[in-house]
């Protein structure tokens, strides 16, 4: 039918509607944004709960300086870096050469990586978690 409003690729069968509950597991937390330029290593990704954006940047690892890590900074609406705001690291430490595909893979899959056990303090960090980074502070 021309004209016709209909979708005709909405599914027939009328299944419950998934919970917000059910949506935020299936969702992703965070959203890596374009980068600029592409192919770059370091990026920006944004938290979908609060609009919050940081940049992740490549940077000499603070207690061992022959090795690199990723520096995670919190940052302004306007996406400059919040200069009142103490940035986390990840704490690996990686060789130069390592950096590229390092970032690759916290790029393409930037929620999996947060959810790693030695990156939950960081994730209780940019999800604003109080709860659970007071508790990895304490143990």
């Amino acid at each position: 039918m021309a004209g016709s409003s209909i979708d005709s690729s909405a599914p027939t069968t009328h299944e419950p509607a998934a919970s917000s509950a059910d949506r935020a597991t299936q969702a992703s937390d965070v959203v890596v944004l374009p980068q600029k330029p592409p192919g770059a290593i370091a990026f920006t990704f944004q938290v979908r709960s609060t609009g919050a954006l940081y940049r992740v940047i490549p940077a000499r690892h603070p207690d061992q300086p022959r090795f690199w890590c990723f520096w995670f900074y919190r940052c302004l609406r306007s996406g400059s870096i919040d200069p009142f705001e103490r940035p986390r690291t990840d704490n690996r430490q990686l060789q130069r050469e390592a950096l590229a595909e390092a970032a690759r893979e916290m790029r393409d899959d930037l929620d999996g990586w947060l959810s790693q056990a030695d990156n939950r303090a960081l994730r209780a960090w940019i999800l604003g978690i109080a709860s659970e980074a007071a508790a990895l502070r304490d143990t």
